[in-house]
């Protein structure tokens, strides 16, 4: 068995309305953690956790908190306390690594609301492939609407006005791949993450309340980091790090339907200015790809005027590249990048 008692006194970056300093004070909550394990084996573990914001007063008034917040006894301010003055999220953990160089595990938790709840499931595998000094993973989170908000909007599961569980926030699906491989002092990491985001808002968990459309998107992010650790006990290290973007070229407009869901930015791609702006108008493409030589430097403008990206390629030349340059699209496919980097810089 284990067990873990954490305590901890939060900020919401929000000023009491009356102090008696040239600078009033934030307005303060706590946060309580009880965290019960038990190892079957060494290889299995199960873990009940328990933890609650508590308020410290409101607006106008700081007070101590309620003398159950030391108290290590499940569910007992729950079921004494007012869900004003207390905000619980309860839950299980569970960890398996029976099978050699592979680990699964998974949560599932609980708010104080209706329909409230979150769960992750994961796996990992070392040395895949034959890869010595690698990891492989692949995680599912899932946070519903109200998972970590508050009856009381100063009780929500933040610090700061930042999310305390998930940088996220509320009503998320998160699918996360990873992997990394070492050699010698040389490293490589990649990572994938895509969000589906339902009736989401950034500003869910703040104190306050604020009217701000929700959201329904899309996300991807990629990454890449390639690095060399000069000192592995303290990772010192130098690293490279760079973004990927992925974006879709369609020729056939009827197709646009079947990518709108995924999360790119989709372009046309095909024929001279006029063409291209026409499908513009009659279909809802981010922007277009077009050639050097179909596109006046005020037809760029014109697009980009109207919110719309444009890609512009065959560029071979020195003065091709220059010329290209001076139209200032958005993005540029060269087939020399050197004289490309010598052109703009």
């Amino acid at each position: 068995w284990e067990f873990n008692y954490m305590r901890m006194r939060l900020m919401n970056l929000v000023r009491k309305s009356a102090a008696s300093s040239a600078e009033a004070y934030y307005d303060p909550k706590a946060l309580s953690i009880n965290y019960i394990t038990y190892n079957f084996n060494p290889n299995f573990s199960l873990s009940f956790f328990e933890g609650l914001i508590w308020s410290m007063g409101d607006s106008i008034q700081t007070k101590g908190v309620h003398p159950l917040f030391y108290s290590p006894i499940p569910f007992l301010a729950e079921l004494t306390m007012k869900q004003q003055d207390l905000n619980p999220i309860i839950g299980l953990n569970l960890s398996y690594s029976g099978i050699k160089a592979q680990q699964f595990y998974g949560q599932l938790a609980f708010g104080n609301q209706q329909n409230a709840y979150a769960f992750q499931l994961g796996w990992r595998s070392y040395s895949s492939f034959g890869l010595k000094n690698s990891m492989l993973q692949f995680e599912y989170n899932q946070a519903t609407e109200k998972m970590f908000q508050s009856v009381n909007s100063r009780l929500s599961y933040s610090n700061g006005n930042l999310p305390l569980a998930h940088t996220m926030g509320n009503a998320f699906q998160e699918l996360i791949f990873r992997f990394n491989v070492d050699y010698k002092r040389f490293y490589l990491d990649l990572k994938t993450t895509y969000y589906r985001l339902n009736n989401y808002s950034s500003i869910s968990l703040l104190p306050v309340t604020k009217i701000k459309p929700l959201i329904s998107t899309n996300l991807l992010f990629q990454a890449i980091e390639l690095g060399y650790r000069f000192n592995k006990k303290t990772n010192f290290s130098a690293f490279f790090e760079g973004q990927i973007e992925v974006k879709v070229l369609l020729s056939n407009p009827e197709w646009l339907e079947k990518f709108q869901e995924l999360p790119f930015e989709i372009y046309y791609s095909g024929g001279d200015f006029i063409e291209a702006k026409e499908k513009l108008e009659w279909f809802d493409f981010d922007g277009i790809v077009i050639k050097n030589e179909y596109i006046s430097k005020e037809q760029v403008q014109e697009l980009k005027a109207a919110g719309k990206k444009v890609i512009i390629f065959e560029v071979r030349s020195p003065k091709g590249i220059k010329k290209a340059l001076k139209k200032h699209p958005d993005f540029l496919v060269t087939d020399d990048l050197r004289a490309t980097i010598i052109e703009k810089y």
